[in-house]
């Protein structure tokens, strides 16, 4: 293998296998790889020595406990270490151990933002149980969510936050080399478990010390008396570690993955050369701060000579057989890339010796490609591929028609009893329902895999909306909204110095217009709320519908949004008023919603059924919608479906396709799963138009609307 370090992380995942799966495991060793990429008590050590600046970046942290030997040493699982990130994450740990991180680096002590101050968040949380607006103490924000099943998790992650302190205490203590040598020993021994599973590593690690107090001696450096800079001594060590490079052990009885150089001179009986490519060929171009190279004298190392015999040496390595592996083909169009100027001339050698008997093969990119499992390309008696669920696979595909945009109708699913709440989702999002009640799947979540150790200056869309739905909801219950602005600031929710102030204020302003609003219509605050319970049979599939519609006040339905988009809310609550009315006739219904304008001010939506006898019918609308729902993933995005039904087609590209700044239905939830791909191709796929005439039109023409921004009055002009 020409570069061990890019195709390493390749190796261990394929050798791994998948024994339950039908892959087994092979065993592999990666042969000549250095002590810091091979010794994890050798990365945990690179790792702590990247972090004497002290800022102690939450990412960094989460990767100092991502290594089994400092989870075991704190005695916590890898569940309990991605719990414990996840926590501090969420308590807004940015980065600094504590307040003198933040000082040292020239401002003034925030009180937030530090793995400290996330800590005693969680644990404030963890044992008093507030969750705000109070501060405990005058000045901790405790943190929702965390509960007293969590204080020995917190516990184990005070004393690694400790001993990570204590051991940076040391590593930056000026101090003679050898002093320094061995507090740097002290230091990782107290951040690591070294038991019987680990012992070796450690023993490499003191070999690496020792081999680097011998150099240093060799060249007469006084290693007792002299101080050296702490920055300089960890440069050494972590020099000493990344270029110590680990044991071949070859002949072990395991499939060895080593570089060119370590193969040299050691027979084998399969020899399979990987990467043989031209980006892992050497330039023909000096580099240009190369001086030797520029003008090359006789004796000079000639880099491709230098390759080409240690590819001659990996070939006479070969006693049975030799692979030689190189990409042929684009991985984007497919196109023919020629070969390496070595491997050409090898396969011509080849060639030529064999009277035209050697021939290429080209390895299929997919593991499941029939290809792999035919007669014609078997390997020692055997096919190509050892894997049997690919081979399943290939069977399987055997039978199967070209792959459609669309998942297959499902058969259709008996429902003898429909929640509710089921029901007003089949009109909003039948994706959702698809999925997690009939296929049982999970929803798909944002990936957040990327750990911020940033400081914000500024909310983003996504903060702006938590803030405003937490202060819309407690203005509501009647608590005032400003009175969270001591709790937002210290909980780190909101950015530090006047940028956090100035982003509170405009979200209150926001949520007191919409509370004035409400009181403009009568309505009193504190709301005092009730449901409604619903229990109907559908009659035309004869399920019974069971569920409750909330947010009742006297015969209004009231709903606040802190978001400006209500389409779907509205479709939703067009559904409630109508199983209102079958549970009562004898009441005028309505519904009013309240949403921030996108520009500034109140947007109310007023909604009535224009007769009670609709109500039936759009109550058995959405049940068959709901039960269809249930077997097929039905194309119906309601924004989408507004824009087209207003005849704005670029609207309605717009709002599936999304920008760089607003992310579009596309990519969110279930959309992505089914209907991957840019709108004029799902034009073309599916009838777009279909739910807008059975499903939106049907609802918007059963109610009168009065909306304030005139988006949906009269959607379809007057005559309905």
């Amino acid at each position: 293998m020409s570069d061990v370090e890019r195709f390493a992380p390749l190796v261990e995942a394929v050798f791994s296998g998948h024994p339950s799966h039908g892959v087994p495991e092979i065993p592999v060793q990666i042969a000549d790889r250095s002590v810091g990429v091979t010794n994890p008590i050798a990365a945990v050590a690179l790792r702590v020595l990247d972090m004497l600046d002290g800022r102690f970046r939450l990412a960094d942290v989460a990767a100092l406990l991502g290594y089994e030997v400092v989870a075991k040493r704190f005695e916590l699982t890898s569940d309990d270490a991605s719990r414990l990130i996840d926590l501090l994450s969420a308590a807004n740990a940015r980065w600094g151990l504590d307040c003198d991180d933040q000082h040292a680096v020239g401002f003034e002590p925030l009180g937030r933002y530090t793995l400290l101050d996330a800590l005693d968040r969680l644990t404030t949380a963890a044992v008093s149980g507030v969750r705000g607006p109070d501060l405990v103490a005058g000045q901790i924000a405790a943190l929702r969510g965390v509960g007293f099943d969590d204080l020995p998790l917190l516990a184990h992650g005070a004393l690694f936050v400790e001993q990570l302190r204590n051991s940076h205490r040391l590593l930056c203590a000026s101090q003679s080399p050898l002093v320094w040598l061995k507090q740097f020993e002290t230091a990782i021994r107290g951040l690591v478990a070294v038991d019987d599973d680990s012992i070796q590593f450690w023993i490499a690690i003191e070999r690496a010390i020792g081999q680097l107090v011998d150099d240093m001696t060799s060249v007469d450096l006084d290693i007792d008396e002299s101080n050296i800079d702490p920055v300089e001594m960890a440069s050494l060590v972590a020099s000493q570690l990344e270029l110590v490079a680990g044991y071949p052990r070859f002949n072990s009885g395991r499939v060895t993955v080593s570089s060119l150089t370590a193969l040299r001179g050691i027979p084998h009986k399969i020899v399979c050369v990987l990467g043989l490519d031209r980006e892992s060929a050497p330039s023909g171009f000096a580099n240009p701060d190369d001086l030797s190279g520029l003008e090359p004298c006789v004796g000079d190392r000639d880099a491709a000579s230098e390759y080409r015999a240690q590819i001659l040496d990996a070939v006479l390595a070969a006693q049975d057989h030799l692979i030689i592996a190189s990409n042929g083909f684009s991985i984007t169009n497919g196109a023919v890339i020629s070969p390496s100027s070595v491997l050409a001339e090898f396969t011509d050698t080849l060639t030529s010796l064999t009277d035209g008997k050697f021939k290429e093969m080209v390895h299929p990119r997919q593991a499941w490609s029939e290809e792999s499992f035919a007669e014609s390309r078997t390997f020692l008696g055997h096919p190509w591929s050892h894997d049997k669920m690919a081979a399943e696979a290939a069977m399987a595909r055997r039978d199967q028609r070209a792959p459609t945009t669309l998942t297959s109708v499902l058969q259709h699913h008996v429902v003898g009893l429909i929640e509710f709440a089921d029901v007003r989702r089949a009109v909003s999002n039948p994706l959702k329902l698809f999925a997690e009640r009939r296929l049982r799947l999970r929803t798909p979540s944002v990936d957040n895999s990327e750990i911020s150790s940033d400081i914000a200056f500024g909310l983003g869309p996504l903060e702006r909306y938590s803030l405003r739905d937490q202060l819309l909801a407690s203005a509501i219950a009647g608590v005032d909204p400003s009175a969270w602005q001591p709790y937002v600031e210290a909980s780190g929710d909101l950015p530090p110095f006047t940028y956090g102030k100035t982003a509170f204020d405009l979200e209150v302003a926001g949520v007191d217009d919409i509370v004035a609003a409400i009181k403009a219509d009568g309505l009193s605050v504190p709301a005092v709320w009730r449901d409604v319970h619903i229990d109907h049979v559908a009659d035309s599939s004869g399920a019974r519908v069971r569920g409750a519609v909330s947010g009742v006040i006297d015969d209004v339905i009231v709903e606040t949004r802190s978001s400006s988009q209500v389409v779907e809310v509205v479709l939703e609550r067009i559904v409630d008023l109508a199983a209102l009315t079958i549970v009562d006739p004898t009441v005028e219904w309505r519904c009013v919603i309240y949403a921030p304008q996108s520009s500034n001010g109140v947007r109310r939506i007023e909604l009535q059924l224009r007769d009670h006898l609709v109500a039936q019918s759009i109550f058995e609308l959405s049940a068959d919608l709901c039960i269809r729902a249930m077997s097929e993933p039905i194309p119906w995005f309601p924004r989408v479906g507004v824009a087209l039904a207003r005849q704005q087609r670029s609207a309605a590209a717009s709002e599936w396709n999304g920008s760089n700044n607003s992310p579009g239905l596309r990519s969110r939830g279930w959309n992505t799963a089914f209907f991957d791909m840019s709108f004029d191709d799902l034009e073309r796929n599916v009838d777009l138009g279909a739910p807008v005439r059975e499903v939106l039109m049907p609802l918007i023409a059963a109610v009168t609307i009065n909306d304030s921004a005139d988006t949906l009055t009269n959607l379809f002009g007057d005559d309905q």
